[in-house]
């Protein structure tokens, strides 16, 4: 197993902000220099040759930011791998406590299952059984029955008139 070296982190760290840094330094510079070229004017008929005659101009910018990418691309891949070696070491420690903990505990003593794990339903008393304050009465507007006129279609309540 190799071993892991905390300063290995820190390293990858400061070297992926370093570089992240200098990438957007000279892509800056870039861009600084195009609004430059661009003020100063650049030849073309149209915004294609116009752009291509910019990326000729500034053929060495542009190689520079894709060499800070590159590096930045490089600096991630190596924080990463520095990451993932400490998080091994993290799951190994883990690994190596709850072994220690089985060891020492004993476990605990089987309890029988509960007799009963769900709760019964009462058969017979429920929404819509003849039994039940909750039966469903259709509504006035479906088929069925006509209701006789000024009769309620809402169900009772026991509540006093005088309230």
């Amino acid at each position: 197993m190799n071993q892991f070296n905390p300063d290995d982190d820190t390293r990858a760290l400061n070297e992926y902000s370093r570089s992240a840094q200098l990438e957007a330094t000279i892509q800056f510079e870039l861009e600084l220099a195009e609004a430059k070229a661009i003020a100063a004017g650049v030849e073309g008929k149209n915004e294609p040759e116009r752009k291509a005659h910019l990326r000729l101009q500034l053929a060495d910018q542009h190689v520079a930011v894709q060499a800070a990418e590159a590096g930045t691309r490089d600096a991630r891949r190596d924080l990463d791998v520095a990451r993932a070696a400490l998080d091994c070491l993290r799951y190994h420690l883990r690994l190596l406590g709850a072994g220690q903990g089985v060891e020492r505990h004993e476990a605990p003593a089987a309890q029988p299952p509960h007799p009963l794990p769900y709760r019964r339903r009462r058969v017979g008393v429920g929404r819509g059984s003849p039994g039940s304050s909750l039966s469903v009465r259709p509504h006035p507007s479906r088929s069925g029955p006509a209701l006789p006129k000024g009769h309620d279609h809402r169900p009772h309540c026991a509540v006093p008139s005088n309230m």
